[in-house]
């Protein structure tokens, strides 16, 4: 296998019955049949609420109805009618009126007869064993969980029930449909381990859950994207399918097939209804092949896309891009943790092709692909750039990562390095740390890099990721789900979003920062106000304040870092060459030094000793998850002889069991290049190899 990058160890040796239930349901008061569906906003529903956007954007979709007062009463019941009247609009059903009532309790005078006959037609509801249909009984959270899933044709996958769930079980008529609706997001728990099936769901629990589904199910959720071309500077020219190109000199629409060039001088950016963005430098020219979106509801309310599938194929010249979605689904995603261990195995793991249809929608996957003349970029990250330049192909990672193709090989490209394909046969360099030229490149799109932070965190989605039932924080009684939903903080975005860009955007060239003269303590604050050098404060030299380890701690595992905490960002001194690590015999270890921003790291690299035992597990634990594997070899040198003895991978850790080995002896211990792969990044290991001691006999 192409050994794609050096992969970094940490070293420790350690010795029923299911009910059918008839819901007709429907989002009109029981009291009044007056609609006033073109009503946006609910005097009852501020827009500082997190439940706002969802009534909002059911409001306008012509599905939700107030009170003749203008009010919402979110914390009001819904009943079956009610109920069934939203179902059918939500899915653009006809009405339907029978000569015959189905129910006897609904006659054709009864204001949401139709609705109720057509939920009944399209199998959305049925009634009670009696023949009634009970029209004004409410729906319990339970049958909200039902019905909310009958909106999308898709078989309900298998989940599992969340053992914290303290009423709901296997015997219960719903549990399936209950796994399903937390796991998607649809509901949220009612309080701290309980769901509440039998309480009464309030119109903003139906609200949210209902809005959930119309972007999340199978048959909404891909959607056609909008994208808008700006021109910045200079002369930008768009030609559409089958059209010539023109001078763009406003905000111009374009799509799949468009191709959109700058000249000397010109510059635009591609925009997205999510805060995406990509920005077209001068000389360059670049083909849209593929447009696809994610469905979603912006923070204020309207319908909008998060970028899904977005091709091109850059011809020449240089792009900067910036995607949303990476930060929109990383800060709330319960599916980077493996699931339980009683989940069913098509489940373990999060695979792509068994997970839940509500899983894939924000699942880690490649949603950018830019296509160079002699390389591919799968854009998994954030904050990138693409480089056509004669004699050489370029991309480089502000934050996230990126997987570089080119002749058959691929290499990951992490935040802050770079890598290159020089000719159309040769595969990617390795990648490097990004060189000064490139963070001179970045150092100058800085203000784009602001603005699209700050646009990203401004638009921010209100379709995340769910919050696993475990961190739901709520009150210990509540019978409204407006309160419920105040309670807990996963609907509004996380307000450091813009700041983690900018902090990675600083990360990623602090090489250039710190090389400009008074700049150690300003970068750090560019876009919160402020200059370091209006502080005198601030020519103050950096201070320590924290240190791992403490000192004269114990029990520390041979491979431990040691990481120092500066009071500001840090670069390296003339005095930097002379920092050394010593063991507890007094000699000098080996270690790798790096600053990054205020740390200082120092990372032991080989001739680790340890007081090991004859007889024990070798346990090896790598910084990223690995395929798992069986009998991989890891050798003992002692004096020359070599004794081979067989380990297994599983997630990120290698562990290998040994016995009967000499006491007081020196081993060198040597895992062979390529012994271990890493599960998503496609690479494998250097030679790693250390020495420990073993005890001295009893």
């Amino acid at each position: 296998m192409y050994n794609r990058s050096k992969i970094v160890a940490r070293i420790t040796i350690v010795c029923l019955f299911t009910a059918v239930l008839a819901l007709p349901v429907v989002f009109y008061p029981q009291i009044q049949r007056c609609s006033f569906a073109a009503q946006t906003v609910f005097y009852d529903i501020q827009p500082d609420e997190q439940v706002y956007p969802f009534v909002k954007y059911l409001a306008e979709k012509n599905l939700l109805v107030g009170y003749p007062d203008g009010s919402f009463h979110p914390g009001d019941p819904i009943s079956r009618a009610e109920m069934a009247t939203l179902l059918v609009r939500a899915g653009e059903l006809p009405g339907q009126r029978p000569a015959t009532p189905t129910f006897k309790d609904v006659e054709q005078q009864h204001w949401a007869y139709d609705m109720i006959e057509a939920a009944v037609e399209a199998g959305l509801v049925k009634g009670e064993p009696d023949g009634l249909f009970r029209p004004e009984d409410p729906v319990t959270r339970a049958e909200t969980a039902a019905l909310l899933l009958r909106l999308t044709r898709v078989p309900l996958p298998a989940v599992t029930l969340p053992g914290a769930i303290q009423d709901v079980n296997s015997s219960h008529w719903a549990w399936r449909q209950v796994a399903a609706a937390l796991d998607a997001g649809l509901l949220i728990m009612s309080t701290n381990n309980y769901f509440g099936p039998d309480i009464p769901a309030t119109r903003t629990e139906v609200t949210r859950g209902l809005a959930f589904m119309l972007n999340i199910s199978p048959e909404r959720a891909e959607v056609p994207m909008s994208i808008t071309l700006a021109r910045i500077t200079g002369e930008v020219m768009l030609r559409e399918p089958g059209r010539e190109f023109s001078e763009i000199t406003a905000d111009t629409t374009c799509g799949k097939g468009a191709t959109i060039k700058t000249g000397p001088g010109g510059r635009a950016e591609l925009r997205f209804t999510d805060g995406s963005s990509l920005r077209l430098e001068e000389n360059t020219e670049l083909i849209i092949k593929k447009t696809l979106g994610q469905s979603t509801i912006l923070r204020d309310g309207s319908q909008g896309a998060v970028v899904d599938c977005l091709e091109a194929d850059l011809t020449k010249g240089k792009i900067f891009g910036m995607l949303a979605a990476t930060y929109y689904y990383s800060h709330y995603s319960p599916f980077t943790a493996p699931l339980p261990t009683n989940s069913p195995p098509a489940q373990q793991g999060g695979d792509a092709e068994s997970s839940p249809w509500w899983r894939k929608i924000f699942e880690e996957r490649s949603r950018v692909i830019i296509n160079m003349p002699w390389c591919t970029a799968e854009i998994k990250g954030s904050l990138w750039m693409n480089e056509v330049r004669t004699g050489q192909q370029v991309t480089n990672v502000v934050d996230g990562l990126v997987y570089l193709n080119a002749a058959g090989h691929t290499v990951a490209i992490p935040a802050g390095q770079t890598s290159s394909v020089s000719s159309p046969a040769t595969p990617p360099a390795l990648p490097v740390r990004m060189p000064a030229d490139e963070q001179t490149v970045w150092l100058k799109a800085e203000q784009w890099v602001y603005e699209q932070a700050n646009a990203i965190e401004n638009i921010y989605p209100v379709i995340t990721p769910p919050v696993p039932i475990t961190e739901q924080v709520l009150p210990v009684t509540s019978s409204a789900v407006s309160e419920v939903v105040q309670s807990v903080n996963f609907l509004n975005p996380p307000n450091q979003v813009a700041d983690e860009i900018i902090q990675a955007f600083n990360r990623a060239i602090s090489d250039v920062i710190n090389a400009q003269p008074g700049s150690s303590n300003t970068h750090g604050k560019r876009g919160g106000g402020g200059d370091a050098s209006d502080n005198p404060e601030d020519t103050a030299p950096p201070i320590i304040t924290g240190v791992d380890l403490e000192n004269n701690a114990t029990g520390v595992p041979s491979g431990k870092k040691v990481t120092v905490t500066f009071s500001e960002n840090v670069q390296a001194g003339s005095a930097y060459s002379d920092i050394i690590i010593k063991d507890a015999t007094g000699n000098i270890v080996p270690v790798d030094k790096s600053i990054n921003g205020q740390t200082l790291v120092l990372a032991p690299v080989n001739d680790l000793s340890c007081s090991a035992p004859v007889s024990g597990v070798i346990t090896v634990t790598f910084d990223m998850a690995l395929r798992d594997a069986a009998n991989v070899p890891i050798q003992l040198i002692e004096s020359g002889t070599v004794r081979t003895v067989y380990g297994q991978i599983r997630d990120n850790q290698l562990t290998a069991p040994y016995s009967d080995l000499n006491y007081s002896t020196v081993y060198t211990v040597t895992i062979p290049p390529g012994s271990v792969e890493s599960r998503d990044y496609l690479t494998s290991n250097d030679e790693i190899s250390w020495i420990f001691t073993t005890r001295a006999a009893p």
